[in-house]
């Protein structure tokens, strides 16, 4: 693409986008929207299944969704199934920037999305 090409994206394709970018910290861009209607339409959750997961110590996991979203719970998990491929997974905005990871239907974790 050209420095003066001009791009259009629907409804559809953003909201892909936004699923796509959910658990990064982002400037608020105007070309998503932009004010308070990006609060609103941006997920406060969304629903993955897990490609791989691996045990990174402390009892603590990395897990790869089917997207390609990496997350890492960032709690000790020893009371909870550990992940595995083929897990649901739902992960949630919390407070103060904090995500919640629930994998197959157990306690949720706090979790960081590191790629």
């Amino acid at each position: 693409m050209g420095s003066n090409e001009v791009v259009v994206l629907n409804r559809e394709d953003i909201r892909q986008t936004r699923r796509s970018l959910f658990g990064f910290h982002l400037p608020r861009l105007a070309i998503f929207g932009g004010g308070a209607r990006e609060v609103e339409e941006a997920p406060a959750e969304i629903t993955a299944t897990v490609s791989a997961a691996s045990n990174i110590g402390y009892d603590k996991w990395r897990i790869r969704l089917e997207d390609g979203a990496v997350w890492q719970t960032t709690e000790s998990s020893s009371a909870i199934r550990p992940p595995r491929a083929g897990s649901s997974v739902v992960i949630r905005r919390g407070a103060m920037g904090a995500y919640f990871i629930r994998i197959d239907g157990q306690r949720s974790l706090r979790a960081t999305r590191t790629g």
